[in-house]
């Protein structure tokens, strides 16, 4: 395991593979409490990484050593398929069944190229139950050498809330080093995020307390009315946001009963864990790096734990606390 002190280098405006989400759609950004955490940290690791390279474990190694063969000819470093199971063909990415993941463009599955599509997931993991499916979106930044040398990697870049353009900087040298060309990157739109559907982007679930002019808070936090006030108003948003209709997603059963689910119910952390399960097992069933900043070491951390056996490397930056419970984690 990496732990780089770094919460965010990523900018909540960088551009989409596709074309550009609505700004309205960025919704939970990540916290402006968390930007302290810079960049020094994470190019001192990944300096160590370029000149030393990187074993099994994710830990630096000097050139020569297990984990990693230094070719000074060439532009990128080749990984030891001791350690590393190359990705499948591009022709596999291709011909990916549709029924379980659409290409936007299959033209776009190039050496070096980003391309996205919609992974039609099941709502719930639970065996042969018949849940209804929702779409959520997935980018994929395929490496310059094909097959992926380092095979495939998932990246969530923080939030909650950041989308699949996180393939640009997170698949790139300033985080991969010379590894970069090396791994197809895999990034998503969290459910409910920019194009992923349904989405959570509504007015019953977008009310705010504060004054879009003047953009303070209008509760002051030493004071227990205006707490009070500002209680009320979320508790009214969320009560509206629950309320509707778009969440509830039906699906009929073997014997014809109809049975209906919230979508809100099936949009957490752990539902992003199973739907990038289910983008590795699409992918060709290999083990799968994950790599995480700030809220995204929740994601991937809860992707290891869920799925131990599927992991090959494992990066956190700037870890987030794990705990679920948000009245301990506000204590």
């Amino acid at each position: 395991i990496i732990h780089i002190s770094l919460s965010s280098l990523l900018s909540p405006h960088s551009p989409d593979p596709r074309s550009p989400v609505p700004f309205d759609r960025r919704i939970l950004r990540l916290h402006p409490r968390n930007m302290w955490k810079h960049s020094f940290f994470l190019l001192m690791a990944v300096l160590a990484i370029s000149q030393r390279g990187v074993d099994a474990d994710g830990l630096g190694l000097p050139n020569g050593g297990p984990g990693l063969r230094s070719n000074k000819s060439a532009s990128i470093v080749q990984p030891d398929p001791t350690y590393f199971e190359p990705a499948m063909p591009l022709d596999f990415f291709k011909n990916i069944d549709p029924s379980k993941f659409e290409w936007m463009n299959k033209d776009e599955i190039t050496p070096g190229g980003t391309t996205c599509g919609f992974l039609h997931a099941r709502l719930g993991a639970i065996p042969r139950v018949n849940y209804p499916k929702v779409k959520v979106y997935v980018c994929v930044k395929f490496a310059e050498v094909q097959p992926a040398p380092r095979g495939n990697m998932a990246v969530h870049c923080g939030g909650p809330g950041s989308l699949s353009d996180c393939v640009y900087a997170m698949g790139s040298e300033m985080f991969l080093g010379p590894s970069a060309g090396t791994y197809n990157v895999i990034s998503f739109d969290q459910r409910g995020m920019g194009r992923s559907e349904p989405t959570f982007v509504v007015d019953e679930c977008m009310k705010e307390t504060h004054d879009p002019e003047l953009l303070t808070l209008q509760v002051n936090y030493l004071d227990e009315q205006s707490v009070r006030t500002a209680s009320r108003i979320y508790k009214q948003r969320n009560l509206e946001c629950w309320a509707r209709k778009d969440f509830l997603l039906n699906s009929t059963a073997r014997d014809g009963t109809t049975k209906s689910y919230h979508f809100l119910q099936y949009s957490g952390t752990r539902q992003l864990a199973e739907d990038i399960e289910r983008v590795r097992r699409l992918v060709g069933d290999q083990k799968l790096s994950v790599y995480g900043i700030s809220y995204g070491t929740t994601v991937m951390g809860t992707y290891a734990t869920v799925f131990p056996n599927h992991v090959n490397l494992l990066v956190l930056d700037g870890s987030t606390c794990p705990d679920n419970d948000i009245v301990d984690w506000i204590d």
